[in-house]
């Protein structure tokens, strides 16, 4: 239908060439410039609409593909921000761990001391005292190594995670964006071509034409 009313205006513009006053020297014509701007106007607005759909669908395809970008970062943002909290709290875990001990250590330093004060044996006491606390520090001490190493693992293990899902998604969107991309110009392609042929044939037509008028010697009539 808008292919139609398209050759419908052609035939409208080579007829006001043709009613167009012609020039005393040369091949120019004097064509009223408001009805020539009115039809190509009209022109303009009857193009098909499916190259303006085509146009759509490359500007949503480069959407889609600014927002995965956007929700990738955005899960790498989260993965990061999780990761420091978790070691965050292993951290202040093994703080606490260590505190507890050395609580623990210099309470039975107190006891130790005291036990010495009553049984008049300070040095075995006091010995095996300092041996136990000594031994509850390096327990502490080796279980907070453990417990940040731990959570640093989880930590890498779930940012190599959210980063391995972002690329993938990543992957995927712009694959579908180039096949929509594709698509697009291959469809706006294909109705160029119809529209070139067509226009090529009007075109044609009205060279025809003004060529009949000028074997014949018409002169047009004036506007």
């Amino acid at each position: 239908m808008a292919t139609l009313e398209v050759l419908q205006l052609l035939d409208l513009l080579e007829e006001a060439i043709g009613e167009g006053r012609r020039l005393p020297m040369g091949d120019g014509v004097v064509v009223a410039r408001r009805r020539l701007l009115d039809l190509v106007d009209r022109l303009r607005a009857s193009m098909p609409k499916e190259i303006y759909e085509a146009r759509d669908l490359l500007q949503e395809g480069e959407r889609l593909l600014q927002q995965v970008h956007d929700e990738a970062s955005r899960l790498i943002t989260q993965a990061r921000e999780e990761a420091q909290a978790l070691l965050d709290s292993a951290q202040e875990r093994a703080q606490q761990i260590i505190r507890h001990a050395q609580e623990e250590a210099r309470r039975l330093l107190e006891e130790a001391e005291a036990e010495v004060e009553r049984r008049l044996a300070a040095s075995e006491i006091m010995r095996t005292a300092r041996e136990r606390a000594h031994a509850l520090v390096q327990e502490a001490d080796a279980q907070s190594h453990r417990t940040i190493q731990q959570a640093k693992e989880k930590a890498e293990a779930l940012l190599r995670e959210a980063q391995a899902q972002a690329r993938q998604r990543l992957d995927e969107a712009a694959q579908e964006a180039r096949r929509q991309m594709e698509e697009a110009d291959a469809y706006a392609l294909a109705l160029l071509v119809r529209l070139q042929r067509d226009l090529e044939g009007a075109l044609a037509q009205i060279r025809r034409g003004v060529q009949a008028l000028e074997k014949r010697g018409q002169r047009p009539q004036e506007l």
